[in-house]
């Protein structure tokens, strides 16, 4: 936007502002921003339909802090929330060579805890390699029965289960996780 607005001053032969001036006019006069867009956002709210959205957004984070609450006072019940983090080159080579060679991705499952017993929670990681598995839905499924069958082993044995996590579509809507949360 700068390097257009030095064009049309050149073409009406006018000194432009500095890059710093023509950026807190921006910033500070009209309220702009300047940075790159956000990732991972909701498809309703990019549409513009946001007023719903944050509706909805709100309480749903009120039902998720409430389940939070609920299974740190009730033995019965535990949260948890999980996501998948963000991939991983195998291995990590600082030279130029590495850009060109085909690298192992790393699959990193973050898992976190609220019960009765971690009232402040606590965090799990399953970590594995593209060459174990994908990160779709049955391995986040296998994820999630491998870190169910540890606790249970850690005489942490609930009734209920409530468990939270992004829409990534490929890893967690499928049926596949419903079929794992039946067994």
């Amino acid at each position: 936007m700068y390097a257009s607005y030095v064009e049309e001053c050149a073409n009406e032969n006018i000194v432009p502002v500095s890059t710093f001036t023509y950026r807190q006019i921006f910033v500070n006069d009209f309220n702009f921003g300047f940075g790159s867009p956000k990732t991972d956002t909701c498809a309703v709210c990019d549409v513009g339909s946001n007023e719903e959205h944050v509706a909805k957004y709100k309480k749903a984070f009120d039902v998720q802090k409430s389940n939070r609450e609920n299974a740190k006072a009730n033995e019965k019940i535990i949260y948890l929330t999980f996501d998948l983090q963000k991939t991983l080159p195998l291995p990590k080579i600082s030279t130029s060579k590495a850009f060109y060679v085909r690298q192992v991705w790393l699959y990193n499952l973050g898992i976190y805890l609220i019960s009765t017993q971690q009232q402040n929670g606590k965090g799990f990681f399953h970590v594995w390699t593209e060459d174990q598995g994908s990160r779709g839905p049955e391995e986040i499924g296998s994820s999630l029965m491998a870190f169910l069958e540890n606790i249970k082993d850690q005489a942490i044995a609930p009734d209920h289960l409530i468990a939270w996590s992004d829409s990534a579509g490929g890893q967690n809507k499928k049926i596949i996780l419903s079929v794992y949360g039946t067994i």
